[in-house]
Formats: C-alpha cells, structure tokens, sequence
C-alpha cells in the first residue's frame, strides 16, 4: 500500500459525474456518520460516534473522528439520536480537508445513517445547526453548501423484475410516489448485486440540499459512491462514506471495551481484538474524543 492508497477508482467515470453536479470547481467532501448505542445491558449506556470524510478528489482517502457520548439524558433517560459534538468534529475534519489539500471544501455532502423516520427533525435541527456553526467558527465568510442525506436500510419495502423470478438490477432507482413518501424528497436505490436471497434497495431521504441537485442528480451521486469502497470490486448497497463511518464505529467498540462491545450483536464469530489499555471511559465521556494509540489506530484506514 503506497501513500495510505490501495487501489484508486478510474478519475474519468467519477470526475465527469462531478462536474455535472458541482460547478465550483473540485472542492467537495463526502462525509458519512453512524451512531452505534450500547447493548441493552450495559450500564453505561454508551453511545459510538463515528464519522468519515473524504480527502481526495475522487473519494478513495477518508480522515476519521471518533467520539463517545452518553446515550440517555441524566433527568429525562431519553435516547439521544443526534452527534451532541457535531461542531468539534466538523471543525476537526475540514481542518484536515484544508491541511490536505490547501483550500477548504465549498460542497459537503453528508450521508447520515442510524436515525429512524420519527427522529429525522430532532437530529437534522441539532446536527445542522452544529455544522453550520463549526463553518461560521472557522471563518465567518465560511458557508460551504450542504447536502443532508438519511441513509436507511431498516425498512420491509423489496422489489422484484417482471418476470418475478429474479432481483431487480444493480443501479435500479425507484422514486415514484405510488411507494415514496410525495410530502418528503426519498428515493429507494438498489446499488448492489445479489446472487442469493431478496435485494433489500436502501432508501434514501434528502433532509437539505442547498447544492439545488435535481433528484437525477442526487441518484447519480449516490450510486457512483456505492462504486468506491476499497474492500470490493462491484458497488455495494450503500454509499461508501456511510458503510466506512459503520466499519469505524463497530471497530472502536472492541478498543475500548472487551467484555461489552457497544454493539447489539451477539455471539463469538468475531476474533478477540486487544484492548488499548490506555482508554479510560470515564475520561472519554468527559472529553468526548476517542485518541487511539498509534499501534491501534495508525494513519491508514484501520477499520477496513
């Protein structure tokens, strides 16, 4: 692996789709978030955040911020869906973007997973207006535009091709109203090919978009990302930013507690990971940030 790069998409496919979309110039960052709670058992009630953005013009590169939070509220025990440190974590990655590449992002695309329809307004209000103050807090001129994306594969919606034998295509879109919501911008999007079983699209919601992307476009977009994870050669179900910021957050789990994963998964099919000895949970709700030692958490995408 040369540079922290394993393998590098054709430029040409991704950077023609771009220029369609975007038309200033290539400062554009993909981010992907996930929130992961703990199990059920854990008396912590801990939360993972992980978030991923992309660092490079054709997303093959991603830095990463990892935090804690606690996962209900002290008084009223609700669930706490939102990134509470969106703005630090923000400021942190745009930080990097601008180190990077000496010019900070003009375009950022966000694709969110983990929330549930009922909690779109509470976590797209909290986290919003954190991005937006971490841009103002970098620069008061600063104001990249924003795409807010849900990403959402827990649903019970499948599709099926005509002759009702076989999975629809890999880059089928459905956004016709007789399935979609016609109050909200949602589209589904079967990105993946499925040898075996029923493809489950993922459906899509558009919380804010002052990029002013044309649904086709946003579809594009999302499809081409599916085309850039480093650990597979076809597209997978959802977008790459999205699917590392998962990876990340099932990762850390395993850094910071042996005995209790902050996953809902059971079982023992997963190796035993080493702890990092030198993660202290109750410092980490307190400071919020996760820094894993360089053994465990080199400058490479670890969590692949």
């Amino acid at each position: 692996m040369l540079n922290n790069t394993n393998h590098l998409w054709y430029k040409c496919v991704f950077r023609d789709v771009i220029r369609e979309f975007f038309s200033r110039g290539h400062r554009y960052m993909y981010v992907g978030v996930d929130l992961s709670h703990g199990s059920p058992s854990s008396g912590r009630k801990l939360s993972t955040v992980a978030v991923v953005a992309s660092a490079d013009e054709v997303p093959n590169r991603y830095f990463k911020e990892i935090y804690i939070q606690e996962r209900a509220a002290e008084l009223r025990r609700e669930s706490r869906e939102y990134v509470v440190n969106m703005k630090e974590i923000m400021k942190s990655l745009i930080n990097q973007y601008n180190k990077h590449r000496g010019y900070p992002p003009r375009a950022i695309v966000i694709y969110r997973d983990g929330i549930s329809e009922s909690e779109f307004d509470t976590v797209f209000e909290n986290e919003l207006t954190a991005i937006r103050k971490a841009c103002v807090e970098l620069s008061p001129v600063y104001q990249p535009y924003l795409t807010y994306i849900v990403v959402n594969k827990r649903h019970h919606t499948r599709f099926f091709s005509t002759d009702l034998k076989s999975n629809v295509s890999a880059g089928t879109i459905v956004d016709s109203h007789a399935v979609t919501n016609p109050t909200t911008y949602d589209f589904f999007l079967n990105s993946h090919h499925s040898d075996k079983g029923t493809s489950r699209p993922t459906h899509y919601h558009v919380l804010y978009d002052d990029n002013k992307l044309q649904p086709e476009q946003v579809q594009m977009l999302t499809y081409a990302l599916c085309y850039t994870s480093a650990r597979c050669t076809r597209s997978i179900s959802i977008p790459a930013p999205v699917k590392y910021a998962d990876l990340l957050a099932f990762r850390v789990s395993f850094y910071i507690n042996n005995n209790d994963p902050f996953s809902t998964k059971s079982g023992n099919s997963e190796p035993t990971i080493p702890v990092n000895q030198d993660v202290n949970i109750d410092n980490m709700i307190k400071s919020k940030r996760i820094v894993l030692s360089s053994e465990l958490a080199p400058d490479c995408p670890f969590f692949l």
